[in-house]
């Protein structure tokens, strides 16, 4: 066999490596668990792939209830049970029903298909939900205050005064579906503006269409992003209702999924660096300490080969760990969520799956080239050590202390952000906040710029790579 591949395959199919990409594996089936775990399980129904909207007309001494069902994409669900009072009846191939109660029926109506169950109570408009949809909006039949508004010629608002009324609106956006029922419907306008969260900007936002039955649909060019959903309603040219709710492109069931993953693979964060250290130990530096590299450089291998293998045998170890980590997690959690009828957005995977590979890459090359420098494999450990809680633990006290001392206490956020660069572990912080930022659970932060991330990950990786590499060429091993 060829001494170099020897050595490769030496290096990578230890027993050390074999057991780290173990643990990898079993974290992402972990991570995928308790996820589902804290944030499905307790209200599991959120989660499930059946949803109803609907409105109640008072017809003397009962109410017709009409409801339409449909699930997580959108599409009417036929022949879904609805139990009145242990009466059964069924949706139509359109997703309706349509049921006579007396007005002072209280008891919950329950809906069931495909073993699923949702329930609601009548009122004049109701619905209830998965965490899938986009945004859920309801103003049932109760005092509430609008504005009365004039309008000039150019068609802008002028406010005038208030006035007390009722409003019974029911609205939500599946996919590029907004569905709005009322019963009272009446030819009104219905305007909708998606706003930036942090925007104060106030329009009257681009016209959708008119209210003329009880369930109306509309087709509507859905943000890639968080944002907040203005609906104006405007009646004869004069009463104007604007409501507000907020609107996540794939559902608040992926952000708050999202948002836990992020949470674990956090904590996670914390020990795959001190794997990577222990993994240059056995790799390189114990075998210089115990004077095994003098016999593997007595076969026909230079050092240059020597290097380059046990530093790749380290590289790809991080790359399948963290590939597994990141797809096993992402494939559980698909599995468990597979009654929803909706996927997990492939950028979630791909995205833990970079900076992670980064941040195990980055600290690895780092810690891989002391041995280079240092023959003491204890040494080696504890400045390995050393840089570890320097990088994870001081790095957050330099930047309290650089706050203090210029009396910028507020910006210490910014100050934290920007040191991080400066950290071949703040590829992974950069990472979740690209995460976090792509589902609108955090703001931007202006000291954060992409470019700047790669090139700082990438000089963490190459740098200490090659002056490891030049090093070990010219020392006495």
């Amino acid at each position: 066999m060829n001494p170099v591949f020897y050595d490769f395959k030496r290096s990578f199919l230890r027993l050390s490596v074999i057991i780290f990409i173990i643990i990898f594996a079993t974290l992402g089936i972990s991570a995928s668990y308790e996820t589902y775990v804290s944030t499905v399980a307790p209200n599991p129904y959120f989660y499930h792939d059946l949803n109803v909207i609907g409105v109640s007309i008072t017809k003397g001494d009962e109410n017709n209830i009409i409801g339409y069902v449909f699930n997580n994409q959108g599409n009417p669900i036929s022949n879904a049970e609805i139990n009145v009072n242990n009466s059964i009846y069924r949706t139509n191939s359109s997703g309706y029903f349509s049921i006579n109660v007396s007005s002072n029926f209280s008891k919950p109506i329950i809906i069931s298909y495909n073993n699923q169950k949702i329930s609601f109570e009548q009122s004049s408009v109701f619905g209830n939900g998965t965490k899938y949809l986009s945004t859920v909006l309801f103003t049932l039949s109760t005092p509430v205050t609008h504005k009365l508004f004039s309008l000039n010629n150019d068609n802008s608002v002028i406010s005038t005064s208030n006035s007390n009324s009722m409003a019974s609106l029911g609205l939500v956006i599946v996919k590029d579906t907004l569905i709005l029922v009322t019963n009272n419907p009446n030819n009104q306008q219905v305007y909708i503006q998606f706003r930036s969260l942090t925007s104060n900007t106030s329009t009257n936002g681009e016209y959708i269409g008119n209210v003329t039955n009880y369930f109306n649909f509309y087709h509507i060019q859905s943000p890639s992003s968080e944002k907040l959903l203005i609906v104006t309603i405007i009646s004869n040219k004069s009463l104007q209702s604007t409501f507000s709710s907020l609107y996540y492109p794939h559902g608040d069931a992926i952000t708050s999924l999202v948002n836990n993953i992020d949470d674990v693979m956090g904590i996670f964060a914390i020990v795959f660096p001190i794997i990577m250290l222990y993994l240059a130990y056995v790799l390189f530096s114990k075998p210089r300490d115990t004077g095994a590299l003098k016999f593997i450089l007595a076969r026909p291998i230079t050092r240059r080969e020597l290097y380059i293998n046990r530093y790749l045998g380290g590289v790809i170890t991080a790359v399948l760990s963290s590939f597994l980590l990141s797809f096993l997690s992402y494939i559980t959690l698909s599995v468990l969520l597979l009654s929803s009828g909706v996927s997990l957005p492939i950028n979630i995977p791909l995205l833990t799956f970079a900076y992670v590979t980064a941040e195990l890459i980055a600290f690895f090359s780092l810690v891989y080239m002391l041995p280079s420098f240092i023959k003491s494999g204890g040494t080696m450990l504890g400045i390995s050590i050393f840089l570890f809680l320097f990088f994870e633990v001081g790095i957050n006290i330099i930047a309290e202390v650089m706050a203090l001392t210029t009396h910028n206490i507020s910006g210490i956020t910014n100050i934290l952000w920007e040191i991080y660069y400066f950290s071949p572990l703040g590829v992974q912080s950069y990472g979740s906040y690209y995460l976090e930022r792509q589902y609108g659970l955090t703001s931007t932060i202006s000291t954060v710029h992409l470019p700047l991330v790669i090139l700082s990950t990438i000089l963490w990786i190459i740098v200490p790579f090659i002056v490891g590499l030049i090093k070990f060429n010219k020392i006495n091993i």
